[in-house]
């Protein structure tokens, strides 16, 4: 009867751990996402040919 309870317990220590490791490999998995989320835009090119175009259509330019 002894063993049967041994086993019976291991069996539950072993699904728990792979509850565990199933709930770390979702949170690493989501972190990963959000990290590729928040990567910095790039922004130059469209800020660039903004500058670029300013000296032509600028109002200063405009008004004189």
């Amino acid at each position: 009867m002894e063993i049967e309870q041994l086993q019976l317990w291991a069996r539950w220590l072993e699904l728990q751990r792979d509850r565990a490791m199933a709930l770390l490999e979702l949170e690493e998995e989501e972190s990963t996402q959000v990290r590729k989320r928040r990567r910095p835009r790039r922004r130059e090119v469209w800020v660039t040919q903004w500058l670029t175009r300013r000296p032509l259509y600028g109002q200063y330019e405009q008004l004189l």
